[in-house]
């Protein structure tokens, strides 16, 4: 053995050495690096040996990467100029076509396996390579570390005079990282199809805002300001509403918010408060555009359940409640006092009776079809929109390949249309009124 080594030259056994440190430090950045810190603290967390090494890394990722790139440059500049003394002292001198053979060689050569293949194999054995790289750049790290915090401090000092941040926190877990996990699970069989969809609504909530969910101002059930007691209880019981917005003059006007158990805590009274303004409570207001994963936030903050919706110009576009925001995530949340409100009546032979309240985006799937995005959310707001004004029984409009009668509608708003679906497409038109005879 010490004669076959005495044959080699000292020059290529360093440049052996720095062939494999290079390896060594490219597979380590990739490594670590392809690890998420959800992953990197379930290795920590594991009874594996050496995981606690890991700790280094997911504390101080910075001053980790800051030793590998430290030592993969000392290495290969170090093989390239062992290579260079080599050629040197073998071929002649500088730029003798030897020397030029044996530079390009040795580069090629760190470029394969001193940082490609390396980084390709720890690419793809992440997991596996993670601990084994931690536990050799421990060794480089308290070697290096005078040198790397020099380069640290330089680093944060020319980062932050450019205006940006040094900071290495980012989110534990991002929305990708969910996604990911959530259609892996889906796949393996490992989550139940109705948890899986209820995961994934959670993760829309911030992608809908409080229009797109409120009960509108026409559908909402108030109480005028100067109602008397027993016309309030009435309208209570009525209802079976556990809470109830109060107006002045008119619905723009929302001064407060009757919550049913004062009212009965008033009459249980020996003094029966008859003054609706002396039980209601402060009303809550947000903005039609408040997305309603930071409505909820607010409502668990504030203990708030009912919020008064506004449009831009300060008038009363509806109300939404955290049953509302619940029913996006569970679905639709029904009790004994609930009536069925059917929005598909019926469906035969491709002619649809359609409640009007009905939402674009589940009519979307049934019809097969998109709808144009504008300033409405139900059927019964886009063929208003469609034909310019409120429809009256028996209107009708061509929307695609699609014929829409209006069936039933009031002075305000269309309440039941019928939609009848033909082979040839066609541009939207609106159709002259039909007779009603």
């Amino acid at each position: 053995m010490e004669e076959f080594l005495s044959v080699i030259p000292i020059e290529l056994i360093g440049v052996l050495i720095c062939l494999l440190l290079s390896a060594f430090f490219s597979a380590s950045e990739t490594a670590l690096t392809s690890l998420s810190r959800l992953k990197t603290n379930q290795i920590i967390d594991s009874e594996r040996t050496g995981a606690n090494y890991l700790k280094m890394w997911r504390d101080k990722p910075n001053h980790v990467l800051a030793t590998i790139l430290f030592g993969n440059t000392v290495a290969e500049l170090l093989a390239s100029f062992l290579t260079a003394l080599y050629a040197t002292q073998n071929f002649g001198k500088s730029g003798n076509i030897g020397e030029m053979i044996a530079f390009i060689l040795v580069t090629t050569t760190i470029l394969i396996f001193g940082e490609l293949a390396p980084k390709v194999f720890a690419r793809h054995n992440a997991e596996k390579s993670a601990i084994p790289v931690i536990i050799g750049l421990r060794i480089f790290y308290y070697l290096f570390y005078p040198v790397t915090e020099l380069l640290m401090f330089i680093s944060k000092t020319f980062i932050v005079g450019l205006g940006g941040t040094h900071s290495a926190t980012g989110p534990f877990v991002t929305e990708e990282d969910i996604e990911y996990i959530i259609n892996v699970s889906d796949s393996e069989g490992t989550i139940e199809p109705s948890k899986k969809e209820m995961l994934e609504k959670v993760m829309d909530l911030e992608d809908k805002v409080v229009r797109e969910i409120m009960v509108p101002r026409m559908d909402m059930i108030t109480i005028e300001l100067n109602s008397s007691y027993d016309q309030v209880r009435d309208i209570v019981i009525n209802s079976r509403l556990t809470r109830l917005p109060v107006y002045d003059i008119n619905a723009d006007n929302i001064v407060g918010i009757l919550h049913s158990k004062d009212l009965i805590r008033s009459e249980k009274s020996d003094d029966i408060k008859t003054d609706i303004a002396d039980i209601m409570r402060e009303p809550y207001f947000v903005p039609e555009t408040k997305r309603i994963d930071e409505l909820l936030k607010e409502f668990q903050k504030t203990k708030n359940h009912m919020a008064i919706v506004v449009d831009e110009y300060g008038g009363t576009s509806g109300l939404v409640t955290i049953e509302d925001i619940l029913e996006e995530i569970v679905g639709e949340i029904r009790d004994e006092h609930d009536e069925d409100e059917e929005l598909i009546i019926s469906n035969q032979e491709g002619v649809l009776v359609i409640n009007a309240k009905i939402d674009l985006n589940s009519l979307e799937k049934i019809l097969e079809t998109e709808f144009p995005e504008d300033n409405y959310d139900t059927l019964g707001g886009f063929v208003v929109d469609l034909m310019g004004k409120i429809p009256k029984t028996g209107d009708r409009v061509r929307y695609k390949n699609f014929n829409i009668t209006v069936l039933e509608a009031s002075k305000r708003k269309i309440i039941k249309l019928k939609i009848e679906k033909d082979k040839i497409h066609k541009e939207t038109e609106t159709l002259p009124k039909k007779e009603v005879t």
